[in-house]
C-alpha cells in the first residue's frame, strides 16, 4: 500500500519476484522469526 491505496497485486511468489519492498518486508520477518527461535543467535565465549 501507498498513500492508501494498493500499490501490487499477486501471489506470495509474485510479490517476492517483482516487488522490493514486499521481499524487505518478507526478509524481515523471517529474520525476526529466525532470532526469536534462537537461530542466527550470536555466540559469545
Amino acid at each position: 500500500m501507498k498513500g492508501g491505496r494498493v500499490e501490487e497485486q499477486g501471489t506470495h511468489a509474485e510479490l517476492l519476484q517483482n516487488n522490493h519492498v514486499y521481499k524487505e518486508l518478507v526478509d524481515a520477518e523471517v529474520k525476526l522469526s529466525n532470532l526469536s527461535s534462537g537461530i542466527g543467535e550470536i555466540e559469545t565465549a
